[in-house]
């Protein structure tokens, strides 16, 4: 969350300041949280990127206050009632239409609900400069979270033998392939940053088999970096996954339909890995105004 506020202030010309609050006692011996208990009230415009923090702070504060809020894990905490006593936000920025209407759900003006998917760095992400041949590979990106669906992705890597699989993430090992060892049709790789743009270039598709997102954004660099998406209809991925970008999945798919969809994605690679798909869309700055100054066309 950090690095999306940063990533859209920067694009915008802006430096705010940046506020950490104490989710464990032990987190209160960080000096950043310290300082923030401080002067945190001090701004004319609060942004709150996630709703547990509003809730908690909110009230607190003086000046405008926005909400970036993504997936819900319970959608029975955003309910009308979970939010009396509660001041509204001024603005609320979501990352998908689902989470803009249970927004809207709980009293917040339509007028004031703008749909932000996200941002990608074009510098960072875009896609090969010429066709060429490469083993294919399925990539999987981002860190492993039971929402993430790991036990089905198992599955998958198990019952896909011929079908090579790429981990960039953090975790995975914690709830995939910690006692059996790793098969040979995946490489597992501790996430680097640094990596990541390479890599999203040479996948073959950027797979995506989770229960619940907000966005995710590993599916905006995967498009912009030539490289199609196999997704549940989880968070934006219905709204983003299209045709000629990748196959959306079923919520919940069986083998059989995401070997269908990878092996169509690997052909599908082949003919656009030197096209930006998305046709040079969602940059950070644009999201950036969404977030800090709510500018933007409401749902």
């Amino acid at each position: 969350m950090e690095g999306i506020a940063r990533d859209s202030a920067v694009a915008i010309g802006i430096q705010p300041r940046f506020h950490f609050f104490a989710e464990r006692k032990r987190d209160y011996l960080r000096l950043e949280v310290l300082l923030g208990l401080f002067n945190y009230k001090k701004s004319r415009v609060h942004i709150f990127m996630h709703h547990r923090t509003y809730w908690k702070y909110a009230n607190q504060v003086v000046g405008k206050r926005h909400l970036f809020l993504t997936h819900i894990d319970h959608p029975d905490d955003l309910t009308s009632e979970r939010w009396q006593g509660f001041v509204l936000p001024d603005c609320v920025i979501t990352q998908n239409s689902q989470t803009a209407g249970l927004a809207q759900n709980i009293g917040i003006d339509k007028a004031k609900i703008l749909i932000g998917y996200g941002g990608v760095s074009r510098s960072q992400y875009f896609p090969v400069s010429k066709l060429g041949l490469q083993a294919p590979f399925a990539l999987i990106v981002g860190d492993c979270k039971p929402r993430k669906n790991p036990e089905f992705l198992k599955e998958v890597i198990i019952g896909l033998p011929n079908i090579n699989f790429v981990i960039h993430g953090t975790g995975w090992l914690n709830y995939i392939f910690s006692d059996e060892g790793i098969p040979k049709n995946l490489k597992i790789i501790e996430f680097r940053q640094g990596e990541n743009p390479r890599l999203m270039r040479e996948a073959s598709v950027l797979l995506s088999v989770a229960i619940k997102e907000g966005g995710p954004f590993p599916v905006l660099e995967a498009l912009a970096s030539g490289t199609p998406v196999v997704a549940t209809p989880t968070g934006f991925c219905s709204e983003i996954v299209s045709t000629g970008r990748g196959v959306l999945l079923s919520p919940t798919p069986g083998i059989s339909e995401v070997q269908k969809a990878i092996m169509d994605a690997f052909s599908l690679k082949a003919k656009v890995a030197t096209k930006d798909l998305l046709d040079g869309q969602l940059k950070w700055d644009e999201f950036g105004f969404k977030l800090y100054f709510g500018r933007g066309t409401s749902v």
